[in-house]
């Protein structure tokens, strides 16, 4: 059976899907031919949003002639919330011209599947993990005898919503085939410069902000939450990558990278002797110990992304439900540094109970902490999170605000989308800061020192919008982070506009025909 995945690349293109590429792995292993189409969602991206170049370059017509052309028998949306408003759209206008079934997946299904199994064009939603309920369902299609009953998915039947239960937690992650990488066959450049693996499932933490916050309490009672493939399962499947792509590096997406000491001592062994190429990793700084970090530099890595996320003590403890001390990030940014590590400090904005004065304020230190990169992200609330229950509580959220983060229509954070109108001087102060904040890993420290005493951020240019100033910042940055940002960015748009002209000339010329 030929099934088509439609996944957004709004992000990073080289940042595959990793549920996919498994859900896709489990059907070829069954005789199944699944095939993925992506939406470069050009111009409207983290890179850049330019929304007169994004209508111009909008490629829903090619993902719909492609999918003509394909002929699947069940189309799948792995939807984040982020997406969820444009894969709606895109779901919708193929529904007009495909009569076939179409499933939404992922964390944003997961987490309100009653809402969007009521849209006219979704006909099934799976909740949770979707590798083994995808193989069910589209067994039962192979025999034309629909099965109602799969664990995992809701459907649509007689007017009639069916809510299947929750299966218990994949147990053993080594079961699973390696993810299928030829998915991306078309962006095997990609690939060749940097390769992506997962090697858990979970988190320990349960931050307020963080999907997890959600999905500890989903599966409770449904077997273990974090779960981590063997060290051997890991060294193979990038043994096999090395040397099928010939990978120059390659980023490890756990959430919590080196949690386990014990895994991470026999990864840092088997992986300088198997893989031996550079890699980067997700760190919480209380896992970053003089232990730990000889590991990593004993087995190659040369990049942390390590989650700051605030320096306000009372709003990390309180909103945030990050325990963290100053004094462990602090040391966990200086041995990283000390030991030749790049560190890359993940921060958020526009936190609830957080003014502007108190933005600036704990972030100054950066000034004398100096990490390779300093992002800083604003908060956007995703539905069922903590943070949304503290929100709403304290009423710092409307009634009517909490209905767009239900609907994915939260596009940027309350501070700036929900409680300050444009002409709101607080608004005005918060753009303003932003930039400043934007700039910090580029100024010298004491020039930082400086601007925020005389508060000579008032003057900075806030009309720049923010994506075109993180353009240039990527592009003038030397971290690995950035270097590679900005090669499957260049890659991905002249890749994807050249297939959008091209296909502008078939048209024009079918029509002169």
């Amino acid at each position: 059976m030929k099934i088509a995945f439609i996944n957004d690349s709004s992000q990073r293109l080289g940042v595959q899907y990793l549920g996919v590429q498994h859900i896709s792995a489990v059907l070829k292993e069954s005789g199944h031919q699944p095939r993925l189409f992506l939406d470069p969602q050009l111009f409207n991206d983290s890179h850049c949003s330019i929304k007169a170049l994004s209508a111009k370059f909008d490629y829903k017509k090619e993902i719909i002639d492609q999918l003509k052309e394909y002929r699947p028998g069940l189309i799948g949306f792995s939807v984040v919330t982020d997406f969820y408003r444009r894969a709606c759209d895109l779901a919708e206008e193929i529904k007009k011209e495909i009569d076939v079934p179409i499933i939404f997946g992922g964390v944003h299904p997961s987490l309100v599947p009653e809402r969007v199994i009521k849209n006219d064009f979704v006909d099934i939603v799976c909740v949770g993990e979707g590798e083994y309920p995808m193989l069910e369902l589209a067994e039962s299609l192979d025999k034309g005898r629909l099965d109602y009953k799969i664990r995992n998915l809701w459907f649509k039947k007689d007017g009639k919503i069916i809510k299947n239960e929750l299966r218990p937690l994949i147990a053993d992650l080594d079961k699973l085939p390696f993810p299928d990488q030829e998915l991306y066959h078309e962006w095997k450049k990609c690939l060749k410069k940097s390769y992506y693996i997962g090697t858990s499932r979970g988190c320990p933490n349960a931050c307020s902000y963080c999907l997890h916050s959600y999905f500890h309490k989903l599966y409770r009672d449904k077997g273990v939450y974090v779960r981590r493939r063997s060290v051997r399962n890991v060294t193979d499947e990038l043994v096999l990558a090395k040397r099928i792509y010939g990978v120059r590096q390659v980023f490890f997406t756990d959430d919590c990278f080196g949690m386990d000491r014990t895994w991470l001592g026999e990864f840092s062994r088997e992986y300088r002797e198997k893989v031996g190429v550079p890699f980067a990793c997700i760190m919480q700084p209380r896992d970053v110990t003089a232990d730990t970090v000889s590991k990593l530099k004993h087995s190659g890595c040369c990049l942390v992304f390590l989650g700051i996320q605030s320096w306000d003590r009372e709003i990390r403890e309180t909103m945030l439900d990050r325990w963290t001390k100053d004094s462990e990030m602090e040391e966990a940014i200086h041995l990283l540094k000390e030991a030749g590590i790049e560190v890359v400090v993940d921060n958020l904005i526009g936190l609830p109970g957080q003014d502007n004065e108190r933005l600036l304020v704990s972030n100054l230190r950066y000034t004398r902490l100096r990490p390779n990169r300093i992002f800083f992200f604003q908060l956007r609330y995703y539905p069922g999170t903590t943070i949304v229950d503290k929100a709403l509580e304290k009423g710092m959220i409307s009634a009517d605000f909490h209905e767009k983060i239900l609907n994915g229509e939260d596009e940027g954070g309350v501070c700036v989308k929900g409680l300050f109108s444009k002409k709101d001087p607080e608004r005005a102060g918060f753009d303003k800061i932003k930039m400043f904040l934007f700039s910090m890993d580029v100024l010298p420290g004491r020039l930082i020192d400086f601007i925020a005493k005389k508060r000579l951020y008032r003057f900075w240019p806030s009309f720049i919008d923010t994506s075109i100033f993180m353009l240039f910042r990527t592009l003038f940055s030397r971290d690995l982070d950035s270097r590679i940002r900005f090669e499957e960015a260049v890659f991905k748009y002249t890749y994807f506009m050249r297939k959008k002209i091209s296909g502008l000339f078939r048209r024009r010329n079918r029509r002169a025909v």
